[in-house]
């Protein structure tokens, strides 16, 4: 070890005394005493309420005096009890799931509420509660809900294809209130607005069987407690408990419906279909939405026992069905069913208008390089195929769904020809030679640090005008390089940043500026259909060398400045150079001094999560992380003034070797952090934030009982 202290490292004491802070009252002996509920064992029967309760956070409604309770919660990682118990009970009726959570503190004060201007999915997690829906228990396919005391809310949506989680925005209530010696929260959850695209989700019949968990944030002792424990984090589905449907606890059954049918919510006619079963003067009630469209009512038949609800989809996009079922004027049966269908008319109208101003643009271009003469011939070849597929579009009500497929397929066959055509419409447009001059090898346009530049994304900024930045003394600052190949290859890239002329002769040295290449990482898992971004990220800045850059991509290069410390204020101006092919392209660089310093540390302290875990997660084993990448990573956080030294439970744990003796004793070995402490004290770092409490941290770790 290094730095001892009576055996223990400076650092090992200052995470020790950290740890001990967050180490449960349940320690690991008490923990192995504890009996810990498994996923089987945990069981609630829901019943059916025909009094809704009032969501006022209190628990006099008749249907929580009824309902059955979940209780008696563990520690996550299976690390014992809770000082801070948790009950929670569920009750549903024709439209909705409620839930009321019962919740012991025995420091009220201390409880962190939250703030009123928090936005929906940006909440305070502190003291909070999660609640896991899981229809059907696919152990796949699950919801999250969550709020706090101050009744703000978060929603996500986990394993449902093309589903994410800002696209999930169900209209449900959170309610929280107080009573001695706790808080509550009472949950009204639409069955309806469970539902996705492609999905349709109504009430649940009695046998329904839902997966369901319950967990909790609490703030104070940093206990995170769950009804049923895991290991690895609450979003384990297969250790979900069971909720079984159970109907109404006594009296009259409810009418059913053992059969719902969605159609086959795509472009054409289809329909809804339900059987019903024990309902007396049945009564329909169905409504369609497109959009942010106002609702309109949908026609229905009864015949018999079978309800039909007709449609067409003719447009794109997101269209709710919302449908209910009453029986003797009472509602039995409500949902929604979704169709999200992929946008046709809209494409094809923007590609049609944007392929006609480039039409334009082309013919007074004229042909400075040859390429360019091909590139007006495709895109006439395209024009002509995207008003064929509007023609067919006009035909919609006669297409058959074989032909609403192919028309799909076309227009994103079309799609995908666009975004190629542009890349070389953009370098057309971009092109500065003249008919009869040598041609022009490239281009190199200019972006901020705030900027995604993408090998395949046509690059439509200046090429021209000056770059500029605003900087105080010791302060860096960046803009990017995008070098853009006029349908060529190129090779043996470089770049060369000049000195900065300013006021009374001062300059600023070239060494000032830094370059870098930017690097692509491969998105193993990336859907063009769906994902945002491209395929190749850029993320890794790599040292300056000579580089090459493909014909139809094109190259990003990071440029990095510090103004040196007493810079007098005014405007510094030179150039930087992308050299390649024999050729050279000069932008103007302008630096504005704002003629003062700032200090060297920083005295804004920022609980930043610089972790080995994306490390890991974008590079696997293939590179192993050490002090010495450590050193490099901690020099780029350092650029920017950032706090270098990881203070996360998910970078320390594993880094920091842990003995469990005979005698009960911890050894901790901190030689390898320590490396990464000095590296960070070397790039400015002056803080050490132990945010060793997420997840319970090192008090899972400890307890653990497979640790060596």
């Amino acid at each position: 070890m290094k730095s001892q202290l009576n055996g223990v490292s400076l650092t090992g004491l200052a995470v020790m005394l950290c740890c001990l802070a967050v180490l449960p009252p349940v320690l690991a002996e008490a923990a192995e005493e504890v009996k810990f509920r498994t996923a089987e064992e945990a069981v609630l029967n829901v019943y059916w309420t025909d009094t809704p309760p009032v969501m006022d956070g209190k628990m006099d409604d008749a249907c929580w005096q009824e309902a059955e309770v979940a209780k008696d919660f563990f520690l996550f990682k299976h690390a014992g009890v809770p000082l801070n118990q948790t009950e929670v009970r569920v009750s549903y009726d024709a439209e909705n799931l409620y839930v009321f959570w019962k919740l012991y503190e025995k420091d009220i004060d201390q409880l962190k509420e939250g703030t009123p201007d928090q936005t929906r999915d940006h909440i305070s997690w502190v003291d909070c509660v999660e609640l896991f829906l899981d229809p059907g228990r696919t152990e796949k396919r699950y919801y999250q809900l969550a709020s706090n005391p101050s009744s703000q809310l978060y929603d996500g949506v986990y394993g449902f294809p093309n589903a994410t989680i800002e696209g999930f925005s169900p209209d449900w209530e959170p309610v929280s209130g107080r009573f001695e010696g706790g808080w509550t929260m009472e949950q009204k959850i639409p069955f309806g607005e469970l539902a996705l695209g492609g999905m349709m989700v109504a009430t649940p019949q009695v046998g329904d069987h839902w997966g369901l968990t319950f967990c909790r944030n609490q703030g104070p002792l940093h206990e995170w407690s769950q009804w049923v424990p895991t290991d690895r984090g609450f979003h384990e589905p297969v250790n979900n408990g069971h909720a079984y449907f159970r109907g109404r606890k006594a009296g009259e059954a409810l009418p059913a419906v053992p059969q719902a049918k969605p159609g086959s919510l795509f472009y054409g006619p289809s329909a809804l279909e339900f059987t019903v079963e024990n309902a007396r003067d049945l009564k329909v009630a169905a409504t369609v939405q497109r959009g942010e469209a106002a609702p309109a009512e949908l026609p229905a038949r009864i015949e018999g026992e079978v309800v039909t609800i007709p449609y067409q989809l003719l447009e794109g996009g997101v269209t709710r069905f919302a449908f209910q079922l009453a029986s003797a004027g009472k509602l039995f049966y409500t949902g929604q069913a979704v169709a999200d269908q992929p946008l046709i008319r809209a494409p094809l109208a923007a590609m049609a208008q944007a392929a006609k101003g480039d039409q334009e643009m082309l013919a007074q271009l004229g042909t400075p390089h040859p390429r360019i003469r091909m590139v007006a011939w495709q895109l006439n070849g395209f024009l002509q195929k995207v008003q064929e597929a509007q023609a067919q579009l006009d035909q919609g009500a006669a297409l058959t769904a074989p032909q609403w497929q192919a028309l799909i397929d076309d227009t994103q066959v079309l799609q995908d020809d666009w975004h190629k055509l542009q890349f070389d419409l953009a370098l057309a447009k971009a092109y500065p030679g003249k008919p009869g001059e040598p041609q022009v090898a490239f281009a190199v346009g200019s972006g901020t640090e705030n900027d995604k530049f993408y090998k395949d994304l046509a690059f439509t900024g200046s090429t021209t005008e000056p770059i500029r930045l605003a900087l105080a003394g010791n302060e860096y600052g960046s803009y990017q390089l995008v070098i853009m190949p006029f349908w060529r290859n190129l090779s043996e890239v470089t770049v060369n940043c000049s000195e900065l002329k300013g006021p009374g002769g001062k300059t600023i040295p070239a060494e000032a500026s830094r370059w870098f290449r930017v690097g692509y990482v491969k998105l193993e898992n990336w859907n063009p259909r769906t994902s945002l971004g491209r395929e190749y990220e850029p993320d890794p800045l790599l040292p300056a060398a000579p580089f090459s850059v493909a014909r139809d991509e094109q190259a990003a290069v990071w440029v990095d400045m510090k103004l040196p410390a007493g810079a007098p204020a005014g405007v510094y101006r030179g150039k930087v150079t992308v050299s390649a092919e024999g050729q050279e392209v000069e932008r103007v660089v302008e630096v504005r001094s704002y003629g003062f310093d700032i200090p060297v540390h920083t005295s804004f302290e920022a609980d930043v999560w610089h972790s080995v875990y994306n490390w890991n997660r974008f590079y696997g084993n293939t590179l192993k992380y050490n002090s010495e990448i450590n050193a490099k990573h901690s020099e780029v956080l350092g650029r920017y003034r950032v706090n270098s030294i990881p203070g996360d439970w998910i970078t320390i744990c594993p880094q920091v070797p842990i003995y469990r003796e005979a005698d009960g004793h911890f050894p901790f070995d901190f030689s390898t952090f320590d490396e990464y402490v000095k590296n960070g004290v070397a790039n400015g770092s002056r803080s050490f934030w132990c945010a060793l409490s997420c997840n319970s941290g090192w008090t899972a770790w400890l307890n653990d009982p497979n640790r060596q």
